[in-house]
């Protein structure tokens, strides 16, 4: 259990959003608006291409481990920097991302 919760915003970005079915995106900005909303830039794959859209969260993340918070449904955060990620197909996007800006 943790002993102190980490507000999504001090979280070193960018963040990744997985869904229960898979699918992800990758958060590259994010703001808190109000108690329960959040907005920022997401990154996406569509058509093999690096698509950006601008993206609200309404609900607070809640942290449950080490840089990885919950929304309701099952979709989780997590800091994409983290070792174990090294190899997901959302690094490698980042990184192309980040030669193209």
């Amino acid at each position: 259990m943790l002993n102190n919760r980490k507000d999504i915003i001090d979280a070193n970005l960018p963040l990744l959003l997985v869904t229960p079915n898979g699918s992800w995106e990758i958060i590259v900005s994010l703001q808190k608006i109000a108690a329960d909303h959040y907005q920022g830039i997401f990154l996406r794959l569509k058509n093999d291409q690096l698509e950006s859209r601008e993206l609200s969260i309404h609900e607070s993340p809640f942290h449950i481990a080490e840089d990885i918070w919950e929304l309701q449904y099952g979709v989780q955060l997590m800091t994409l920097g983290h070792a174990t990620l090294r190899n997901h197909p959302a690094s490698s996007a980042w990184r192309q991302w980040q030669q193209n800006q």
